[in-house]
């Protein structure tokens, strides 16, 4: 404001106005009250992150450490390096690591969007891989269940809105068996129970919008923090690797009604990011401390049959869990016959 040479009264009515009329966007601030001709001619659309986040993008993204493909049969995959590979990996699989994944599948044509994978490390908060390739629906699910199983069984989470997203699942469910899918969470937080909806991400205007607000506010909470007295403190939330999905979140918009949408070019990596990253959010992990106890302590756990083992859900705790309920049935359900005996006594 000091190029303008405002009073204090203006710079009051400055921040107000920019908070309470113009939900605290710069963009939409220089649209309604524009204090040069060039602010005057600003589109209608306004970008929905904030310069800063963006920047704060921008800096960390990173050439990979390897390029390349997935190649073989589902039974016997394996990576192969290619200097124009689709597959692009900025960390390897690490021991004792939860790994979230995104999945915005595709019909596999020349024209469209294509179908993208973005991999998130849960403990780190930084960007593992991505795959972007015209690949279809069917092809996908193959690529998708060796990376989900590469990376520590991670959970994949794919959205099925507009139908190229069913065939992904269903493939994962039914033919490579995959243990890890995500479960949709309610409004309230919790796992849906509804049988409609089993596994993956639907796309509506709410849950779009849910998208973009949990992956901008770990953005918020990865810029550094000033404390006042010189104390500057910084924890990267979130770390963004790669440049394409910077790209692609420079570029969206938004318009009425909240719904953003990517001016020029593809949508597909952005949108397998928030995917992935919004699977980080609502099934948090602990601590990376308290996670080496757990595993050393799961590590003592009786090996289980390998039908029972394969399931995600299966724990030592889990199988004393279902035992003891089925024994609880078969207790509550002899009182209930011992009362009706009791009633026809003396007749």
């Amino acid at each position: 404001m000091g190029e303008f040479k405002c009073t204090k009264g203006q710079i009051a009515w400055y921040r107000s106005t920019l908070e309470t009329k113009c939900g605290g966007s710069i963009y939409k601030w220089r649209q309604e009250y524009p204090a040069t001709p060039d602010e005057a001619f600003i589109s209608s659309g306004e970008p929905i992150f904030d310069p800063i986040e963006l920047e704060y993008m921008r800096t960390s993204c990173c050439d990979p450490i390897a390029k390349g493909d997935i190649q073989g049969p589902p039974s016997e995959m394996y990576f192969i390096e290619k200097r124009d590979g689709p597959l692009y990996l900025w960390e390897k699989p690490q021991p004792l690591t939860h790994y979230f994944v995104g999945v915005d599948a595709a019909k596999g044509v020349e024209e469209g969007d294509f179908a993208a994978i973005v991999g998130w490390n849960a403990e780190t908060g930084a960007q593992a891989f991505r795959y972007a390739g015209r690949v279809g629906p069917e092809a996908l699910a193959e690529k998708v269940n060796y990376l989900g199983r590469w990376y520590n069984k991670a959970m994949l989470n794919v959205e099925v809105t507009g139908g190229w997203g069913y065939i992904v699942v269903k493939a994962l469910r039914d033919q490579f068996h995959y243990p890890n899918q995500y479960l949709w969470r309610s409004r309230d937080d919790k796992p849906d129970t509804k049988p409609r909806q089993a596994f993956g991400w639907e796309t509506t205007d709410r849950t779009r919008q849910m998208l973009f607000n949990v992956f901008r506010t770990a953005l918020r909470n990865s810029l550094p923090k000033d404390y006042g007295d010189g104390v500057r403190v910084q924890h990267r939330e979130i770390i963004v690797k790669d440049i394409q999905l910077y790209s692609q979140c420079s570029k969206a918009q938004s318009d009425i009604g909240f719904r953003w949408r990517v001016l020029k070019g593809h949508d597909d990596i952005a949108m397998a990011g928030w995917l992935g990253w919004i699977a980080v959010a609502h099934y948090h992990i602990p601590h990376p401390d308290m996670r080496t106890v757990g595993s050393t302590m799961k590590a003592q756990e009786p090996v289980l049959p390998m039908t029972i083992q394969d399931s995600p859900e299966t724990t030592t705790d889990g199988i004393i869990g279902m035992n003891s309920e089925k024994h609880l049935t078969r207790v509550l359900n002899w009182h209930k016959n011992q009362a009706s005996r009791d009633r026809l006594r003396g007749i």
